[in-house]
């Protein structure tokens, strides 16, 4: 008996579906962790080139992943407790939060002159340009009581300034949670183990993100943040037409584990190219552009950590 596997006939070749579409370029390795802040990022590393890569394509939403989408929301849900104080009132709120490891983010949609309304959650809990960490409750009392409620109802009665804010408080942030939504599309882009072995892949619709990490030693100015991404785009647009329409960020991030800078390329492939050949199609422009703006370092210093370990 052989495994499943699901076969394309693009131009006048006959491609293996997974490989096509999931296979990183030589070089890469696969599947070094599962990244600490995500659920669902997917990395392939290159310690060399100090890159990593996702590779992702439209698959139709599965009974499984709908499940685990849900088990993902109801996590978060118990990550946050929704609450309300007086305005005057929200410095006592963090500090008497601070002792806990807690912090509270205001709404401002949701807040009014008499009351600032928002969440409270773990300083770990961070949602930001799409790169998000949830911490995961560590057994079941915890997941159906809610980490945060657990924590607050162990406090003595009236410490906190203000007052639990009502449920769809609680609706409202979750839905600013990137991979959070209530009824996930019947198609999502997803990577390879969202993919059941055998079932075809869209290989017109694939998504190609090439990443640089660098742990920040010290301060850093995000002021010309903006600027340099559209100058790399720009740049990179001229150098190579097919990235005429990808996608750059730049920016820090603060984590709880590494304050760190990231450098983010995203684009589609042509259909004519497999992921992999994709990427060395443009790897020239892309690793020029990069060690332009957030250079190699040739030595991994544990404090000045680098690509492959913040991937881990």
């Amino acid at each position: 008996m052989t495994g499943w596997r699901s076969f394309a006939r693009i131009e006048e070749k006959v491609v293996d579906d997974r490989e096509y579409a999931f296979a990183p370029p030589n070089g890469f390795m696969t599947e070094v962790a599962r990244h600490t802040l995500s659920w669902d990022d997917y990395y392939h590393v290159d310690p060399d080139r100090d890159l990593a890569i996702q590779l992702y394509a439209a698959v139709p939403l599965t009974p499984a992943y709908r499940g685990r989408s849900q088990s993902m929301r109801s996590n978060a849900a118990g990550q946050l407790l929704p609450w309300s104080c007086p305005p005057a009132r929200r410095a006592d709120l963090h500090a008497a939060l601070s002792p806990s490891g807690l912090t509270f983010s205001s709404i401002d949609e949701l807040s009014t002159a008499e009351s600032v309304v928002g969440v409270i959650h773990s300083s770990m809990f961070v949602v930001e340009d799409g790169f998000t960490s949830i911490p995961m409750a560590r057994d079941w009392d915890t997941f159906d009581q809610g980490g945060v409620r657990k924590i607050i109802n162990a406090l003595p009665v009236g410490m906190l300034p203000g007052s639990e804010a009502e449920a769809d408080v609680l609706e409202h942030a979750l839905n600013q949670v990137p991979n959070l939504a209530l009824d996930p599309a019947e198609k999502f882009y997803g990577v390879q183990h969202d993919t059941p072995i055998g079932l075809p892949v869209n290989l017109a619709e694939r998504r190609i993100i090439v990443e640089r990490f660098h742990a920040l030693a010290g301060p850093f100015d995000e002021t010309p943040c903006e600027d340099v991404a559209a100058d790399v785009q720009r740049k990179l647009s001229e150098l190579c037409p097919s990235l005429a329409r990808a996608t750059v960020s730049f920016a820090a991030h603060h984590t709880d584990v590494y304050p760190m800078v990231r450098l983010a390329l995203s684009w589609h492939p042509p259909l004519g190219l497999s992921s992999a050949d994709a990427f060395l199609d443009v790897e020239f422009a892309v690793l020029q552009e990069f060690d332009r703006v957030l250079p190699r370092r040739a030595v991994p210093i544990p404090a000045l950590a680098l690509t492959e370990r913040l991937t881990s």
